[in-house]
């Protein structure tokens, strides 16, 4: 049996990044490439990555605090 699936055409520009490009975890720090992250929160116009779910879970509780994340040696 077929499934019947409504799809509605978006026309939207979507601009690409460097798969390689590093980001880093705003719970623990850690720098990952944008490509290997497999947590992620999606809010608007901004992607959020994770190193693991952990981070993600912490991220997303009420109780969340930004932590400075800033390393000897490098200018904030």
């Amino acid at each position: 049996m077929a499934h019947l699936v409504n799809v509605t055409p978006v026309h939207v520009s979507i601009e690409t990044t460097d798969p390689e490009e590093l980001v880093t975890d705003p719970v623990c720090g850690k720098e990952l490439r944008r490509h290997d992250s497999k947590n992620m929160v999606f809010r608007e116009t901004e992607t959020t990555y994770f190193c693991g779910k952990e981070c993600q879970q912490e991220f997303l509780s009420p109780t969340y605090k930004p932590r400075d994340h800033h390393k000897p040696g490098k200018a904030a």
